[in-house]
Parts: C-alpha cells; structure tokens; sequence
C-alpha cells in the first residue's frame, strides 16, 4: 500500500475544492524542501498530541521525527530528532512514556522510548523486526508491536513474517507474542468491551502468491492468538488490512485496501478502499465501506489511520486519486444509516500529490489527521489538519501557508 502511495506522491497532480478543515501544523525539515511526512499520531492522558513521521535534511538523510503539540495550545514543537530513521508508529502508556517505531536507515525496525521529561530516546527493541508499523499501549501498560520480519528459514531463501511482540508492563525487553509465515503486521489496537472485546492486529499473508487481508485476534491479552479474517477481494489480486477500531458499541472495524481489475486499463489494477465490519468479534464480517473517487481511481487508507471522532463516528484516513490525482482524503460512517461519506477532500497546491497517513481524536474529541503533501514549487510538506471545532464557521478556502494559528 505504501509504495502506490509514495508513487503517486511522486507525480504532479489537480487540487480538490475546499471543505472547512484546517491545517494546523505545515512542516519541513529545517532548510530543507525534501521529503516530509507525517505518519502517526498518539495521544497522553493529560491530553498531549504527538506526532511521528520522517523528514529528509539537504544532504538527503532522513530523521526520525516527532512533534508535540501540548494540551490547550495550538503550536507544535518538535521534540524528538532522531538520526537516520524513519518513524511510522506511536503510543503513549498510562506512565507517560511515548513510545514510536519504524525502521532504522541501516535497516531494521526499530522501537524507541521517550520518558516524560527526557531529551534522548532509548531503544528498547531492534532485534526482530524489518519494520515496526503499528503500536499500541493497553491500559496495564503493556506495549505491543506489530510489523513484519525476515527470517533466514534456509541458505539463499528469506521467509517474512507477520509479527507481535509484547513488552509487559514493568518489563524492559520485548518477546514475540505472535508470528504468521509470508506476512506482515501493519497495524494493532485494542477493543475493551463489548461482543468483539479483544486484542487485534491487522495485515496481510501471501496465499497463492497473492496478498490476502489478514485479521488476528487474541481474547487473553496476547497469550494466544488467532485468525479471525482472511479475506481477498477479488480472488485474483492483493488485498492488505492497515488499521483496526471498535465503535465502543459491540462493533470491530478493519481497514485497508484491495486490488481489482481498473476498467480503464487492459493490464493495471486499481485499489479500492475498504472497511470491514464485524458484530461478533470477527466471526462474520460485512463491507462497511468499498470506496474509489471514480471508477480505476486508486485508493487506500494509511496503515492505522482509523478511529473514532469526538461523536463516536468512524473515521478513516487515507488517498484518493482522480485520474492518477491524489487527494488527502477522510471517510467517516457518520452518513445516513451509517453510512461511510467523505468530511475532508484536499490537496496543498494545485497540480500536486497529497496522502494521509494518520488520525486521531483528541481527549477534548477533536479530530487530526495527518500525512504528506507536496506545494506548488514540488517540495514536500508534513501536514496535520483539524476540523473546525463544532458550532465554529467553515470556512471555504485551505490554507497553503506554514504554522498558522488552528481555527
């Protein structure tokens, strides 16, 4: 799903009307156009926002980077720069600690914690991962980490694995707690309550040399764990699950993307963006939401870019192209019946690429999302927008301008 979507980012693409969001944070890495991206967001109990990502420096490296925007204010500070990385995941445990993965630029995933208060990270886990993609705390404190990992299996042959580990709380070191051959972990999260209350991590397994959307579960706290969807779209290409929330009402929802054949093309296929839904902790499963902006228009949410509004809503974030025009674009089931509708459709200049990757609400149920975007002049923006705060006027115009005041 990333590299369609960093594809894509590449190309110079057409603007999409105004809808009444707002950027809050435009960010570059300082004296640098080069790549930015926002791609993750967590959240304290105090309130603060953190967002993770990467940003390239002018000689062409890039840094883990992660922003803080603190409770009550509207400006983000950057707080953590860490050398040669790429930060694709984030979670704060009920101590305050923020934890962020992602991948190492010598290659490698990566988990790093930052204490409140500390200046320096510490690296907590590297010795199992090829990539971190999602992060999750559960109230106990107990940290996991989904992503994927290559294993020498046999000489001149490399297995991927879809991958979990688990640092208990109080614990120091990670432990696999799940692994499944010929996948990867993308993302993971927890339902508390409810009929489909449990532990999730979401990906993909190769099947037939074709990607399947994989959905696996744990009822035990991450003990034992298993599949609890397996799912291709078409029977013929790729499909790969990216996020997983619960409604806080019995409900489970999964997100992600799934190939097809693209109606305009006799050899490309295009992707749709889907959400899928189970009432009985994954049991069955309906299609929520099977969405493109026009017919081949590929689409797909960000890995983990799902969750809930202030008004219990479903929102997901993600891209969507318009003949081969990629748009930052959140669906939310707040339409008729529950129905998925888009509430944010943008680009940061016209004739040019933008994709979210992220979204959260906030403890006051503001809702973020966030990712990367490209300007007029073709540098790269790490954006975070905001919907104006309920009763506040929209405004029909975006804002192409770096750190404005939000609202």
């Amino acid at each position: 799903m990333k590299s369609v979507i960093e594809a894509l980012e590449s190309r110079r693409l057409l603007s999409a009307g105004p809808t009444g969001w707002y950027t809050v944070d435009d960010y570059q890495y300082p004296s640098s156009t080069n790549l930015a991206r926002q791609t993750a967001l967590a959240k304290d109990a105090a309130g603060n926002l953190f967002a993770a990502g990467f940003a390239t420096d002018p000689s062409g490296r890039q840094h883990g980077i992660v922003r803080e925007k603190l409770a009550g204010s509207t400006s983000w500070n950057t707080i953590l720069d860490y050398n040669n990385a790429q930060l694709t995941s984030a979670a704060v445990s009920p101590d305050g600690t923020l934890y962020v993965g992602g991948e190492s630029g010598g290659g490698g995933g990566i988990v790093l914690a930052l204490a409140p208060g500390a200046t320096q990270p510490t690296l907590v886990d590297s010795s199992q991962f090829s990539t971190v993609n999602g992060l999750l705390s559960d109230a106990a404190g107990n940290v996991f980490a989904a992503g994927s990992s290559s294993i020498v299996t046999k000489p001149n042959h490399t297995t991927a694995y879809f991958i979990v580990r688990e640092k208990p709380a109080g614990q120091s070191s990670f432990h696999t707690v799940d692994s499944v051959a010929n996948g990867s972990g993308n993302g993971i999260n927890v339902v508390p309550t409810g009929a489909s209350a449990g532990l999730y991590a979401v990906g993909h397994i190769v099947l037939n040399n074709r990607e399947n959307w994989l959905v696996r579960k744990s009822a035990d706290g991450g003990a034992t764990w298993a599949t609890v969807d397996n799912f291709n779209y078409d029977g013929l290409h790729g499909s790969n699950a990216g996020g997983i929330t619960g409604d806080g009402k019995g409900n489970v929802f999964v997100s992600g993307a799934g190939s097809a054949f693209n109606p305009n093309s006799t050899t490309a296929s295009s992707n749709h963006w889907l959400v899928r839904e189970s009432s009985d902790g994954g049991q069955t499963w309906r299609m929520a939401d099977d969405w493109q902006p026009e017919a081949g228009g590929a689409s797909a949410p960000g890995y983990g870019a799902i969750g809930l509004d202030g008004g219990g809503n479903v929102c997901v974030a993600g891209y969507g192209a318009q003949n081969r025009i990629a748009h930052a674009i959140v669906r939310s089931n707040s339409g008729v019946n529950g129905a998925f509708v888009t509430i944010d459709d943008y680009q940061l200049a016209p004739n040019t690429a933008s994709a979210n990757y992220s979204f959260i609400s906030d403890n006051a149920g503001a809702s973020y999302a966030g990712g990367g975007m490209i300007d007029a002049s073709g540098a790269s923006h790490w954006v975070t927008r905001d919907p104006p705060a309920p009763g506040a006027p929209i405004h029909g115009h975006r804002v192409h301008h770096n750190h404005h005041p939000a609202h």
